[in-house]
């Protein structure tokens, strides 16, 4: 997941300050604020909690409380993982078809 965003980031900028924002800005901040590490996520406004569903971080803290809280085994965290890795294949495909080969 992470590693596309970053591809994704890096073609799209020119300098590395740049990229460097840009990733604190789309990574950092919806991390923080939208996954329910910090806030819980059923107390949120519908908008906002509505937005939560596109943030990757969501559903890797929803498997982690499940794993340390309730002690869920993998096939109980079949929708969290299913929900990161089509994430994370969208997210290549999105840096993918934004490269373009340059000199």
């Amino acid at each position: 997941m992470i590693l596309g965003i970053g591809y994704a980031i890096s073609v799209a900028t020119r300098n590395q300050v740049g990229a460097s924002q840009y990733a604190v800005l789309v990574t950092l901040l919806p991390t923080t604020m939208l996954s329910g590490f910090a806030f819980p996520i059923d107390q949120m406004p519908a908008t906002v909690r509505a937005i939560s569903y596109l943030v990757y971080s969501r559903y890797y803290v929803t498997a982690l409380k499940d794993v340390f809280l309730k002690g869920s085994t993998l096939s109980g965290l079949k929708w969290p993982v299913a929900a990161m890795v089509v994430y994370a294949a969208a997210m290549m495909y999105v840096a993918a078809r934004s490269f373009r080969k340059r000199l």
